[in-house]
């Protein structure tokens, strides 16, 4: 259906339309509708990337108005279901924000283990200076890491190669330790590639405040050096209705992947949205032993 995919099987279960992280790989969500079946008829978004969209200041907007399009074509009115992951979840929170301007109902909002409006810019300052090098491992060990391959990058596998032989070598890598499928041509895998890129720099700041309500899910093994409560805080300033935050085992790429996947779906299944209209923070730990 356009840019979404069904990743359920057919059901009279409620639509959940869920963005992935940079690069838009919609496959990795497979593990999160499986847990869901019943539950929610999930739907992965394909998220555009640099061909489409290149103004890195609007890329969030323009993103999620193309989305609003085909969600509506699946489910022409609310009550509508969202989530996100990373950058997934700025995603899901601007269709949020855009549904609820235009008087639809928006009953869930998950946004899982995202940098909040506002606070993109420290980080995509940082990563305009990365060499291509750089980045071709940045995107190598996300997409092992994603996918539970043993498979580790490091920059200088690529300091020698052009930018062609780059993706070459991250797409036979990637392949063989079946991080990616065969299926998935050179090409567009370039694609995927690029788009990693352009959604990692895209800067996003509010016009207009989220009315809420949110669930926010904030993987609590932190390794990536982000301030979990920086990021708790800077969500609270783009709502205004309540936040529910529930703090999970795993880390920024396992919290989508076994074991941690099984608790992030019982606290979708389980979420209930109770809009206060304070700007409150609700804050629950759903943390249990890591072997579970």
């Amino acid at each position: 259906m356009g840019a979404l995919f069904a990743l359920s099987t057919p059901s009279d279960a409620p639509p959940l339309f869920f963005a992935p992280g940079a690069g838009g790989h919609v496959p990795y969500l497979h593990a999160l509708a499986g847990e869901l079946a019943g539950t929610f008829r999930v739907w992965g978004m394909h998220l555009t990337g640099a061909d489409e969209v290149t103004d890195d200041t609007t890329r969030v907007e323009a993103i999620a108005s193309e989305l609003i399009v085909d969600i509506r074509r699946v489910q022409p009115h609310g009550p509508y279901r969202l989530g996100g992951h990373s950058f997934g979840g700025l995603i899901a929170f601007e269709i949020a924000r855009r549904l609820a301007s235009q008087d639809e109902q928006v009953t869930l909002l998950a946004v899982v283990d995202s940098i909040p409006p506002g606070q993109t810019e420290q980080q995509t300052t940082m990563k305009r200076s990365w060499p291509n090098s750089r980045w071709a491992a940045e995107i190598g060990n996300s997409f092992a890491q994603l996918t539970g391959a043993d498979l580790a990058f490091e920059e200088s596998e690529f300091h020698r190669l052009d930018d062609v032989r780059q993706v070459e070598l991250l797409h036979t890598r990637l392949v063989a330790a079946g991080a990616v499928p065969e299926e998935l041509e050179l090409s567009e895998f370039a694609n995927r590639v690029r788009a990693f890129i352009a959604h990692s720099l895209a800067d996003y700041h509010l016009t207009t405040l989220y009315p809420g309500p949110m669930s926010l899910i904030v993987a609590n093994d932190d390794k990536d050096g982000i301030d979990r409560d920086e990021l708790i805080n800077g969500w609270r300033k783009a709502v205004a209705g309540d936040i529910a935050v529930i703090r999970l085992p795993g880390d920024h790429i396992g919290i989508m992947r076994y074991p941690f996947v099984r608790r992030l779906t019982e606290v979708l299944r389980n979420l209930q949205q109770q809009p206060t209209g304070d700007n409150s923070i609700r804050v629950v730990s759903a943390q249990k032993d890591q072997g579970e």
